[in-house]
């Protein structure tokens, strides 16, 4: 679904790219990283957890600025839900196995659903159908479209740290 809007939202800054698009630096892509040394620098919990709020935020920030309140879930894969260490849901309160194609999610559950995709629990395209969607890709990318132009949203990324950049999803 092709919209109007479209961005690839990352942690990821667009001047340390090379000229096929591929990132330069040395950088964290993963929860699982947690404690290991990039560019002579731990990080931590804490790190990790401010980025991904930054993310779990400017979604809900686009979604507001589009006018929507909840999403529909499709395209769902969660196999490994079951299995994941409780490591994986510290800080999270919605229960990951009960996420179904087709449910809709309210706002007070995107944030944890969005933290679940960046910590590769599960992986699902959030939409609300020919207005709206949030696609997660490997390694921390982000792909968001709308309606809305969201020069607010955008305003709000960026002051959180992202990098926002004109770009449909790959996942569509």
């Amino acid at each position: 679904m092709p919209l109007p809007y479209a961005w690839r939202i990352t942690k990821y800054n667009p001047a340390l790219r090379n000229s096929q698009g591929h990132y330069l630096a040395e950088d964290w892509t993963s929860f699982s990283e947690i404690g290991k040394f990039f560019a002579a620098k731990q990080l931590t919990y804490e790190d990790y957890l401010s980025c991904e709020s930054a993310y779990a935020s400017s979604v809900l920030s686009f979604l507001s600025e589009a006018g929507l309140s909840s999403l529909h879930v499709a395209e769902l894969e969660n196999r490994n839900v079951a299995h994941v260490e409780a490591e994986y849901l510290r800080d999270i309160v919605f229960q990951p196995a009960k996420l179904r194609v087709d449910s809709i999610m309210r706002v007070s559950d995107l944030e944890d659903i969005v933290r679940l995709n960046l910590r590769e629990v599960l992986w699902c395209k959030l939409i609300e159908t020919d207005n709206f969607y949030v696609h997660f890709g490997w390694d921390y990318y982000m792909y968001i479209g709308s309606i809305s132009p969201s020069s607010g949203a955008i305003t709000h990324a960026e002051g959180r740290g992202l990098f926002v950049e004109e770009m449909a999803s790959p996942y569509l």
